[in-house]
């Protein structure tokens, strides 16, 4: 039973420093493309649109407020550039409602057909802004949970992540096992320390990132971007399923196997205490 749960602990350690590699690059697209304000943006459009607003007028609209220079916080790079405001990421409620109430004082250019809506506006956004806020953050969580499945499929198939080979290597491999299992309660400190993950992860001898110059070795569970192409060869559909499933497994995300290799831990404690148990109790009754 330990051996199984140390097992489990160490193939959890793993998947949890592949999924801080995805979290760190989903982060990263998420910043690059400003998903949270396209969401807001998206949000905004659709409140305006209820003054019977056409689409067009409430996105121009929702992209006027949002990339206003008292909304945005993007500032110029140089000292004498113009400055170029992307799209906000928040905003209060009082400030659309500011705004949209001095719109002409704060420079906010607007057509005659949406100026005559604005008073219908503000009264939507006191009604509603705050429920639609909530679908907005909701909308942001759905793109950047569909993000984080492609980069998973994405990162599994790119290193040829075989779950199947990986927990078979935590099983057989007694030695690296081990490794990994005392190292679980670091794994679980370098939460926001990817940089140090590896070096744990490197230090218990299970490479995280395979190293594309060094010769093939299809029972490490990782390799390079060129191996298996030939799917056509015996045993290649299975490492392809395997590699769908790590895929699979990897975007659980990186809090799941946080939370999955501490309950692991306290387990295989209660556990390893139980066993220890059952073993001293037989020699007690026969001391007494």
């Amino acid at each position: 039973m330990l051996e199984l749960l140390d097992s489990l602990l160490a193939f959890s350690a793993v998947m949890l420093g592949i999924s801080l590699i995805v979290t760190v690059i989903v982060e990263g697209i998420t910043k690059f493309v400003n998903l949270r304000g396209q969401a807001l943006s998206e949000g905004l459009s659709t409140l305006f649109e209820q003054t019977k607003m056409t689409r067009e007028q409430a996105d121009e609209l929702a992209t006027k407020i949002l990339t206003h220079p008292l909304i945005s916080d993007m500032r110029p790079l140089r000292r004498g550039e113009k400055p170029t405001f992307l799209l906000a990421t928040a905003i209060r409620k009082e400030e659309l409602e500011r705004l949209l109430a001095d719109a002409k004082a704060l420079g906010l250019e607007l057509s005659d057909e949406v100026r005559d809506r604005i008073g219908h506006a503000l009264g939507i956004v006191r009604e509603w802004f705050d429920g639609q806020m909530d679908r907005v953050s909701q909308t942001f969580v759905r793109k950047a949970r569909l993000l984080t499945i492609f980069v998973s499929f994405f990162v599994a198939f790119a290193l040829h992540l075989d779950a199947a080979v990986i927990l078979e290597r935590m099983g057989s491999d007694s030695e690296v096992r081990a490794k990994l299992v005392a190292r679980a309660e670091e794994l679980a400190k370098t939460r926001s320390e990817l940089d140090a993950l590896r070096k744990e992860l490197a230090a218990s001898g299970f490479e995280l990132l395979p190293k594309f110059s060094a010769p093939v070795n299809p029972e490490r569970g990782v390799h390079s971007p060129f191996d298996y192409l030939d799917l056509a060869t015996a045993g290649r559909w299975r490492h392809l399923l395997g590699i769908t499933a790590a895929a699979a497994l990897i975007s659980l995300g990186a809090p799941f196997w946080f939370n999955l290799l501490k309950q692991l831990a306290n387990l295989k404690t209660i556990v390893a205490t139980k066993e220890e148990k059952e073993r001293t109790q037989p020699k007690r009754e026969a001391s007494g």
